[in-house]
């Protein structure tokens, strides 16, 4: 089997061919890539929430410790303090929530990654390394057409 033709003229248009199409996956990956990471990036304010609310919600807590010591009142006074840590640890889960969210969502656009093309979509395929040449021509004769 030839990889390409015996004729110069036909030879140059493949190999040309080739690496139009070698520079068109390219882009498309440099873009998914870029996306990939601005979708990551919006983990960030996430990470914010949950760091900020973990530590307010310790601080609460140890105001309110502080503040039980005093006599007569202390219990009642602890217990707003208490109220409030429980309600900064609730915004710091919704951090936690926002960051897996924006995790899953990524891996979600990973998985679905498909690279346009002028003839309209192509699937992305991983070929293992015991497939035959054959078979990997075939598969992309499939996807693109018989010349």
């Amino acid at each position: 089997m030839k990889t390409y033709s015996d004729l110069p003229v036909r030879r140059a248009r493949q190999v040309a061919g080739d690496l139009l199409l070698v520079l068109w996956i390219w882009l498309w990956v440099s873009i998914a890539d870029s996306v990939h990471d601005a979708t990551l990036g919006l983990a960030k304010p996430g990470r914010q929430i949950d760091e900020s609310a973990t530590g307010l919600a310790g601080r609460l807590r140890d105001a309110g410790e502080s503040i039980s010591g005093v006599p007569l009142v202390g219990d009642d006074v602890q217990k707003p303090f208490e109220g409030a840590g429980g309600a900064a640890d609730n915004l710091a889960s919704a951090g936690r929530a926002q960051v897996e969210a924006v995790h899953r969502g990524g891996l979600l656009e990973q998985q679905d990654a498909r690279l346009a093309t002028g003839a309209g979509p192509v699937e992305v395929r991983v070929v293992r390394t015991d497939e035959s040449v054959e078979q990997l021509g075939a598969l992309v004769l499939q996807q693109c057409g018989d010349p």
